[in-house]
């Protein structure tokens, strides 16, 4: 199984995209470590944090964050 097909449980792909659209607008105001915070923020596992750390930086390369 691929990572981008990884079942999303306890949450939703809008929760995913929501992470990571806050993590991408945000980076730069954390001090600490973005999986423990999207974790706690969006109620996402592990492997969820991780991918919207990816999806956060995409967004970034595109220039579609506020």
């Amino acid at each position: 199984m691929q990572q981008s097909e990884l079942p999303v449980t306890n949450s939703t792909h809008t929760d995913l995209d929501r992470a990571a659209r806050w993590y991408a607008d945000n980076r730069q105001k954390l001090t600490g470590a973005f999986i423990p915070e999207l974790r706690r923020r969006f109620g996402l596992t592990t492997l969820q944090a991780i991918e919207a750390g990816k999806l956060a930086h995409k967004i970034e390369q595109d220039g579609d964050h506020g």
